[in-house]
């Protein structure tokens, strides 16, 4: 189906079957055309055939999207989308029925667009894995997945510990400092050195640019960010 001019699709993902096929199916954003008559949507194609499996109207353009694990109970797996109203003023979280491409609750940002969504692990212990979404002014939300309720909010220097998040961040000396851990098999001295570096990379299929975005974004944002292994 086409929508006036069409739109940029900003963002796909590949990681969960809808259809029942087996087959990994592809979730894709779109926003808007120059008139305001674009798709403004996140579609659910068939990953063999592209054709569409259900489609999401938001009313705004969409910038992100993500598959997640069920969190309705239905046994499919369900979708999450990241946007803004129609008038790019408030940013725009939707959690999405994967069965259906149905809106099931919406989350708003008091500023811009939300650009960015991540799974996170079960940081609150309810057994369910978070979303953290961060909008175009700076802010960053964590989100019960469930109902759209909001967990914890970072938003520059009025953070303060998260409760029943251990160590993973705190105030130090008046700065935001947060901490990834993980207990992978660790790197040598060379490739922490290149870590940051455009285009390099490890992995056979690696492009080279995750940590060399993350690196712009934090420095773009006045932070810091460094690797220990």
């Amino acid at each position: 189906t086409s929508y006036g001019d069409g739109g940029w699709v900003y963002q796909v993902n590949a990681t969960f079957y809808y259809n029942d096929d087996g087959n990994i199916d592809v979730l894709a954003s779109a926003g808007d055309d120059a008139a305001g008559t674009g798709p403004n949507r996140v579609y659910c194609l068939d990953g063999l055939t592209g054709a569409p499996i259900w489609e999401c109207t938001t009313g705004g353009p969409m910038f992100a999207c993500i598959g997640v694990k069920d969190f309705t109970g239905d046994g499919t797996p369900d979708a999450i989308g990241g946007g803004s109203d129609a008038g790019e003023t408030q940013g725009k979280v939707f959690g999405i029925d994967g069965s259906s491409g149905a809106i099931l609750w919406t989350f708003t940002t008091p500023t811009l667009s939300v650009w960015a969504l991540e799974v996170l692990d079960d940081v609150n212990g309810k057994g369910v894995e978070e979303i953290i979404a961060g909008d175009f002014g700076g802010h960053v939300y964590i989100i019960d997945p469930e109902d759209g309720s909001q967990v914890e909010i970072i938003r520059g220097p009025n953070i303060k510990p998260f409760p029943n998040f251990g160590p993973l961040a705190e105030t130090v000396e008046g700065e935001i400092l947060i901490k990834v851990e993980d207990n992978g098999s660790g790197m040598d001295e060379k490739t922490v050195e290149r870590i940051f570096e455009p285009f390099f990379t490890t992995k056979f299929f690696g492009r080279g640019l995750g940590m060399a975005a993350a690196y712009g974004i934090i420095r773009n944002h006045n932070g810091l960010i460094t690797v220990d292994s």
